[in-house]
Parts: C-alpha cells; structure tokens; sequence
C-alpha cells in the first residue's frame, strides 16, 4: 500500500513537471515611443499598378491621419503587397503620387524579407540604426529572441520566424512613426504573434497593414480599411474581420 501511494505521488510529480516543461514562455516585444509626425502622415492619390496587360490597381485613394490603423483588406492577388510596396517606395506606380507629410519616416516589414541584407550578418543588419554600440545592438537582437551565436549568422541560415524577427529588430530601432506591415505575423510562433499584437497596439504610431492573423488584427484596433480590389476606402467595421482570413 505505501509502495502505490509513493509511486501515485511520483506520478502526480512528473506530470506536473510536464505541464511545467509544456508551458510557454512568456514573449515581450517593445517599440520605442515614435517621434510625433504631422496630421496627415500620408496621402495617397490615384494609385495605378500594372504587371504588363494585367491592372491589379486601378485608382487607389485615401488619407491617413497620425494614430490612424489600417488595414488593407483582399484575396491573395488583389493587389495588397503591390500597395504597400508602393507606399514604402520599393516598386513604382504606374500613375498617381503617394505624398508624406511632415516629420514622416516610415518604417517597412516586407512579406518576402526584402529589407534584409543577405550579404551581411544579423549584427551587421543593424549597422544604420539609430542603436550606436555593438551591445546595444546584441541586447536589442535578444530582445527580440536572436540571442548569443545568432548575431553572426547569416540571414540565409535563419528559419523563416528568426528572418522576421530580424525584421522587426530593424523597425524598432528605425525611430519609424508610420510603420507599413506586410503579413508581419507569417513564420512567427503563436507566442510571437501575440506579443507582436500586443506591442503593435501600445505603440502611438500610424500603421498600414495587411494580415491574415485575425488575432492580430483585432490587437491593431483598426480605424479603416482599404478594401481591394474594389479600392474603397472606409471607416472599420468588425464586419470586416469576417475577410481578413479568406485568402
């Protein structure tokens, strides 16, 4: 009878030791306070994309106001990434103009990593940021979950959720105050997604963003959305939220 009730207690032990071992750390990540920009951050005007025959924009329009979320809202082709690549200046606009107001520096997560530097290490990816030393540096890659030997690796080497991560470290020590987001939430680890909800929604900046993550959409708190390819820009409603995850 003792034999069974020590090994009951051994039992309990080492499942409550699993449950421990299961549990998840708890992720934080933080964006520094952004330097106030103007009312009207950004202007976009008649907006035109097209890949040869194919017009994916015809006439994009609409004004953000600082603090302003938005989210961009559409099937996979409509067009999303191809706005914000315009936005961020990486790819031109067959016709229109998108205008910044003043004090705007505008920070960019792209879907594919294209503002990473595959030539250069993680630390080295960080060189034109506003963080000066080296261990500033470090301690904002560790922030960020890219700790120790990870600094000298390549961006290559890294999985798909560390490249992110990467990504993120470069925003927050870009002093952005108008941040645009392209399906930032994708190889990130549920733990992640959240705690990039979480600071995204503290942080007073203005925000373009297009995601999937309903999660992480309603952490944003939209104020609008740009619905495409109807190209209608509108006040939020949660009745958008039934499109975020339709692809």
């Amino acid at each position: 009878r003792v034999a069974k009730v020590l090994d009951r207690k051994v039992e309990k032990l080492e499942n409550s030791r699993v449950e421990v071992t299961k549990k998840e750390k708890k992720v934080t990540f933080k964006l520094p306070e952004p330097p106030r920009s103007g009312d009207v951050p950004m202007t976009v005007e008649h907006v035109a994309v097209r890949y040869g025959s194919l017009e994916v924009l015809k006439d994009v329009n609409f004004i953000t106001r600082r603090g302003d979320r938005i989210v961009i809202v559409g099937r996979n082709g409509a067009g999303k990434s191809s706005m914000l690549r315009c936005l961020a200046g990486t790819q031109r606009a067959q016709t229109g103009v998108v205008r910044f107001g003043a004090n705007v520096k505008v920070g960019y997560f792209a879907q594919e990593n294209e503002q990473l530097d595959f030539d250069k290490t993680v630390l080295a990816n960080l060189e034109n940021a506003t963080v000066e030393t080296e261990v500033q540096r470090r301690s904002l890659l560790g922030a960020f979950g890219l700790k120790g030997s990870a600094a000298h690796q390549m961006p290559g080497t890294l999985s798909g959720g560390e490249r992110a991560k990467l990504a993120l470290a470069i925003l927050a020590s870009s002093e952005a105050n108008l941040l645009l987001l392209d399906e930032p939430t994708n190889n990130l680890d549920p733990a992640s997604v959240e705690a990039l909800g979480e600071m995204m929604r503290q942080w007073k900046g203005t925000i373009v963003a297009v995601s999937h993550e309903r999660g992480f959409v309603e952490a944003l708190e939209p104020t609008h959305a740009v619905l495409l390819p109807e190209e209608f820009f509108d006040l939020w409603s949660d009745d958008y939220m039934d499109l975020i995850e339709q692809r």
